[in-house]
């Protein structure tokens, strides 16, 4: 349609749970994964010392406890953003999902690795014995 004018369109306002959602989604994957990187880090260090730095260990898993904190709170203001956003047809559907997907994501590895670790001890494999009982080579 040549020589109409083009209007500007108000696309709204992104739902501010949605991006709370993307937000702890985000903040949860980055905080993983330098913990990850952490506790290669902390090996290091422990073997280094001869087992001084394994306090760093105990540092490096309160802060895990938090990782999956973030993810569950991304899980509810994903769900209760798309709720509202259902509701008011405001905008942030895709933040909601992309948050709720990482955080699904997460906190089911999370789980995973929790049930392949309590397997493992129950077996008798000493999974986490290397944490009480470091031993230097």
């Amino acid at each position: 349609m040549e020589g109409q004018p083009v209007l500007p369109v108000d696309g709204g306002k992104n739902n501010g749970l949605a991006i709370t959602s993307l937000i702890l989604g985000i903040v949860g994957w980055a905080f993983a994964l330098l913990l990850l990187c952490l506790n290669v880090i902390v090996t290091m260090v422990t073997i280094g010392t001869l087992g001084i730095g394994s306090f760093l260990y105990i540092c490096t898993a309160v802060a895990g406890c938090i990782v999956p904190l973030l993810w569950l709170g991304s899980i509810i203001t994903g769900h209760l953003a798309s709720k509202k956003i259902k509701e008011t047809g405001e905008k942030g559907a895709g933040l909601a999902k992309a948050g709720l997907i990482m955080s699904y994501i997460g906190l089911g590895l999370t789980i995973l690795s929790a049930c392949v670790i309590g397997i493992l001890a129950i077996a008798g494999v000493p999974v986490l014995e290397s944490l009480t009982y470091p031993t230097y080579y």
